[in-house]
């Protein structure tokens, strides 16, 4: 049983390589390329873009809540 598990594994690791670096080509074919926007959700989209804080400002100042240029 161990034995079945290890080589599961090392085909799951050998395929995700494979996919790495071959399936972020353009003309990559779909069996390669399916986790790609799977991995950059997963790796990049937890992160927010920074605030607009030309915008916030702008708000504050329509709002009356900004500090008053001089």
């Amino acid at each position: 049983m161990e034995a079945v598990l290890l080589i599961a594994l090392g085909l799951a690791g050998v395929y995700a390589v494979v996919c790495g670096r071959f399936g972020s080509g353009a003309d990559a074919p779909r069996w390669l390329a399916w986790p790609l926007p799977l991995w950059n959700g997963v790796a990049h989209d937890w992160r927010h873009a920074r605030p607009d804080y030309a915008k916030i400002a702008r708000l504050e100042r329509e709002l009356g809540m900004g500090r008053e240029s001089k």
